[in-house]
Formats: C-alpha cells, structure tokens, sequence
C-alpha cells in the first residue's frame, strides 16, 4: 500500500513539475505578432501552440509552400509590405507543405483564429499525378498538430476519417509514426483500447507537445525573436501602386541574362544542370489529375466546419518556361479550371491569377511569386483581410 501512495505521490509531483515547465514554456512563445508570422521556421510550422499564442484580431493566417521563402528581403514580400503595420500575416508553409499537411494545422489553430478567415497559396506543383510524396510527407508530419485535429470538435467525422487514412498511407517510409497515429486513432478518433493505451497516448502526445514547443522556444531565442508582446501602432494605407513601380524595376534589373524572365541567380543554376536538357522534358506532364484535389476539398471542409473562410490564390507557372519543356498550355488551362471549379464548388473566393504566365516579373524563376507577384498577392491577402462580410 505503501509504495501505491508513493508512485503516486510521486507522479503528482511529476505532473506539477511538468505543468509548470509547460506554462513557464508556453509564456516565452508570446512575442511581437509580425515577428513570429513572419519566421518561416519548421520549429514554428510543427508546433500548434507556437502558432496560437501568437494569432489576435489583427492576424491573416496564410498557407503556403516553398514560395513563403521566395522574395524575402525585397520590398515586395509580406514580411516588408506589412511592416509596422497593426495588421499582419501568420505565415505557415514551405517546401513539401500541401493541402493536407496545412487542413491538419487549421484544424489545430482554428479556434484561435480570430478573425475567422485564412488563405491558402496554391502551387501547380502539388498537383502531380501522385500527390505529395510519401518521405516528403512524414518529414512535415507534426504528431503534435495531429491530435490537436483528432481532438477538434467542429470537425465531421467523415473529415477526420479522410485526414486519418490518408496520414496513414503517406506514412508509409515512417512506420515507426505510422504505428503511433494508428494509436492516436483508436483512442481519440474511434474511441477504442484499453486503460493503459489510452495513458500512454496522453502522455506521449503531451510530450510531442511539449517538445514541439519547447523547440518554438529555443528556436525563437536562436533567431533573434524576444518574447513578450507588443503591438504596432503603425494603420497607414499601404501605397500598392508605387511598389507595383518599384517591383517593375527591380524585376527588369535583375532579369536581364535570359529569355524565359527568370531572375539571373536563378537561371544561372538552371544553366549549371542543362538547359538545353529541360527542351520537351515536360511533353507527358499534367496536373491534371492528383490526389492533391481531394487533400483541397479536405481543407475547405475543415474551413466550413470551423467556420473558417478561406481564400485561394491560384498561382501561375512561367508560360516561357513550360512552353520550353514542353508542358502543353492545355494541360495548364485544365489544371487552373480544375481550381477554379473547386472554388466554385465550396463557394469560396479565389484570387486567379493564372491569366500571368507570360507577364513579367511576377514570378521570379519557373513557378515561384516574384517582383510583382508579390505585390498582388499582398494586395488580395489585404483586400480580403479588410472585407467586412465573412
């Protein structure tokens, strides 16, 4: 009896030790919004409480891929265009994040998110004939974010069926994870197993918590953001026009080297692996057809369960480029209806830019925003954003 009221005892100060440390570490994520929406680090990608703790009534939660990297440092990018400014951007995404991994994350912050909107940049990428790769997946698989979703009570259970099954498949090179969401599924999502499974899901899903966020913290540190809030007293318009001017510039200065308008950093790596390699490479491509559209419509139903409205912005390709490989126009028109019938078919507003393939400087190199691309899509993030009607 003796040692009962000692394991006991000793696991209640264990969890308040535990606890502790938890709020101490949930406290040091609190940080300037801007800076924290605009890091564009793993640590904060994985960690759903990093995210929450830093979301109020002024923040524009965005979706994204490699991209969100692309442009920083120009006067063009969010991170520069709403500087100073009371409203900001969450930035969430980056190579290998797609509709899934980001209907997962939603799922996970929804409840924090103010003002009940969120856009999502959609990459032509995504939409190749198998999907997201299944390494690509299990490397921006957050357990954490997970059984956040498993325990959101807006969302259906025919949603959480899909993200479950799906995660399932695409874990596939990770079985070791793809054993332990197996587990969060029987006890969170059908509601099964014994005393003891149920114990050791709470408590590792506690720890993948804890260690997600304490690595937001360490992360934060390491790049030079201090916690504690506080909030930008700067509203002024923001003068579109005058960027769009100086993106034009700048975009003709730094593409002069090539005739498919790339930037010249760019090119010259693609110069380095072949061009002339890439002529008619692209003949049998399609985005046509993927699983990626299911994962899309996945991400709106979390959008329509949690009240969430969403807005796409469907991205363009280089029309230089991909006429260069090959990949027929056709091909890219059925990809961009595709998107577009989507939209329509959740009733959700897109921005289409698709109609850019061949101006310049809106992408910087075959498929990522450029110089005025950014500038566009800050402005439909802005515009959006200051929509009164949901």
């Amino acid at each position: 009896m003796r040692r009962v009221i000692a394991f006991f005892t000793a696991l209640v100060f264990f969890g308040a030790a535990v606890l502790g440390m938890h709020r101490y570490g949930k406290s040091q994520l609190e940080a300037e919004p801007s800076a924290v929406g605009t890091w564009t680090s793993e640590a904060k990608f994985k960690s759903w409480e990093a995210i929450r703790e830093n979301v109020d009534e002024n923040t524009m939660v965005v979706f994204g891929s490699s991209e969100l990297e692309h442009g920083k440092g120009t006067p063009f990018h969010p991170e520069a265009v709403f500087s100073g400014q009371e409203f900001h951007t969450m930035l969430i995404g980056a190579g290998y994040y797609q509709s899934l991994s980001h209907a997962i994350t939603l799922s996970a912050i929804a409840p924090a998110i103010q003002n009940q909107k969120a856009v999502l940049i959609l990459s032509p990428q995504w939409f190749r004939k198998k999907g997201v790769p299944s390494k690509a997946y299990a490397s921006r698989f957050s357990e954490s974010s997970y059984v956040a979703m498993l325990k959101n009570k807006n969302l259906s259970q025919k949603t959480k069926d899909y993200i479950a099954q799906r995660t399932i498949t695409l874990l596939e090179e990770d079985p070791k994870t793809q054993e332990r969401v197996k587990s969060y599924n029987k006890i969170y999502l059908k509601k099964k197993g014994s005393l003891p499974e149920h114990l050791y899901c709470a408590l590792y899903s506690g720890f993948m918590d804890e260690k997600a966020m304490q690595t937001a913290v360490a992360g934060m540190k390491a790049d030079g953001i201090s916690s504690g809030k506080s909030k930008p007293s700067g509203n002024s318009a923001i003068d579109f026009e005058r960027l769009r001017a100086e993106a034009e510039a700048e975009g003709a200065e730094e593409t002069k080297g090539n005739e498919f308008n790339i930037k010249d950093k760019y090119f010259s790596k693609l110069q380095k692996k072949g061009v002339k390699k890439r002529e008619n490479s692209g003949t049998k491509s399609s985005y046509s057809k993927s699983p990626e559209y299911d994962d899309l419509r996945c991400f709106l139903d979390v959008c329509r369960e949690n009240g969430i409205t969403p807005l796409l912005v469907n991205v363009p390709v280089n029309g230089w480029w991909y006429d260069y490989t090959g990949f027929s126009k056709e091909k890219r028109n059925e990809y961009y209806q595709n998107i577009r019938d989507i939209a329509k078919e959740y009733q959700v507003v897109l921005a289409d830019y698709s109609d850019r393939e061949y101006e310049k400087y809106f992408l910087e190199d075959t498929m990522h925003l450029g110089w005025k691309g950014w500038v566009d899509v800050s402005e439909s993030i802005y515009n959006f954003a200051k929509q009164t009607e949901k």
